[in-house]
């Protein structure tokens, strides 16, 4: 069960504060940045919360066809998800998505994204966490599943194929990004 809410980060390049850089929208999108607010940046570490896990999630699609791998280990076994996982001290956001996705589908990725940044809390574990979807513009070789005792499956979905059976960040992103309706 996932209790939590989302948090849309923007991102956005130059040298201006986001409030100066976009202030009519986040006027318009109801945000009011406190003093010391920043825009996660892909390419760098920062701190995590504590008691928070990070996690990155790899939204991935080709021809109309969304990658998703079914978890064979806890937490989450049995469902479906965009493929990913923790984030270790030291690394950013991208360092974290490229090992993830190397070791375990050995995919080589580019052009990545920041897309949602969502928060669950997971009563199978009693964990926290802080789950960063990030777009990948561009896989650069194929992927095969490599560890096998954490996926099950890899498949390529239509938008009409995707499973029931999905974990709640990327059913969060396929709503965002209209493949699947908003509830």
């Amino acid at each position: 069960m996932r209790v939590g809410k989302f948090l849309f980060i923007l991102v956005f390049a130059g040298s201006q504060s986001l409030e100066a850089a976009c202030p009519r929208l986040l006027s318009w999108l109801g945000l009011h940045l406190t003093p010391g607010t920043r825009v996660v940046s892909l390419d760098e570490d920062f701190r995590s919360p504590l008691g928070v896990i990070d996690v990155v999630a790899a939204a991935i699609y080709r021809d109309g066809r969304h990658l998703m791998g079914l978890r064979g280990a806890a937490p989450l076994k049995g469902l479906y998800g965009q493929l990913g996982g923790k984030r270790e001290r030291g690394e950013s956001l991208a360092q974290t998505l490229r090992r993830e996705l190397r070791e375990e589908i050995g995919l080589e990725v580019d052009d990545l994204s920041l897309a949602l940044v969502t928060t669950s809390y997971l009563k199978e574990n009693g964990n926290r966490y802080r789950i960063f979807v990030i777009e990948v513009g561009r896989i650069l070789n194929e992927p095969s599943i490599l560890e096998l005792d954490k996926i099950l499956s890899l498949r390529w979905f239509l938008p009409d194929e995707i499973p029931a059976q999905v974990t709640s960040a990327s059913l969060d992103y396929l709503r965002l990004r209209g493949v699947l309706p908003k509830p």
